[in-house]
């Protein structure tokens, strides 16, 4: 029954059935593993700077393959005295791909507890565009990668229930070490 949970949830969302992958290999499977050049150059160690809902962010990030190289775990904390919110926010981001569907997933797991925390994606280029359809309203967030700086560029917006889109982070990923 929870195979069957997971697949039908995977059929829903905005991304639709065709091959959003671009120069990835994507099977299910543990004799199976996820390649995928853009997200290779997600691993390794980051600082994070930049705003999210018109407050400054500063974070120590680190990205690795994890779970028999199905997913790449980017896992960040708050490094900002004081904090932002009453606890230092940490995150812990899941990007696989669906074998089923051939889109990008990403788990979104944080501070804020359990939410609609399943994200779909395509590839366009240097960027994925993830979207999540929350009851509260629905979420975009576009990863770029950028060749001249070695750095990423996260932008997030958010739809109000009244159907506005509006501006909720802007970050940057600069490398503090490269992958090993």
């Amino acid at each position: 029954m929870g195979n069957e949970i997971f697949r039908r949830s995977e059929r829903i969302g905005p991304c639709g059935h065709e091959n959003l992958l671009r120069d990835a290999t994507c099977s299910a499977g543990p004799e199976s593993t996820f390649q995928d050049e853009l997200l290779d150059k997600l691993v390794g160690r980051w600082r994070l700077t930049g705003t999210m809902i018109g407050h400054e962010l500063l974070q120590e990030c680190s990205a690795e393959w994890v779970l028999n190289h199905q997913f790449v775990r980017l896992s960040c904390r708050e490094t900002r005295k004081p904090p932002l919110f009453k606890v230092p926010y940490e995150a812990v981001t899941y990007i696989g791909c669906s074998g089923e569907t051939q889109r990008y997933v990403n788990y979104l797991l944080d501070v804020f507890g359990a939410a609609e925390a399943l994200g779909f994606g395509r590839r366009t280029d240097n960027q994925i565009e993830f979207v999540w359809d929350d009851p509260n309203g629905a979420f975009h967030a576009t990863m770029t990668w950028n060749l001249e700086s070695d750095s990423w560029t996260f932008l997030s917006q958010q739809k109000d229930r009244s159907g506005k889109w509006g501006p909720f982070a802007e970050k940057t990923l600069r490398r503090v070490s490269p992958a090993k």
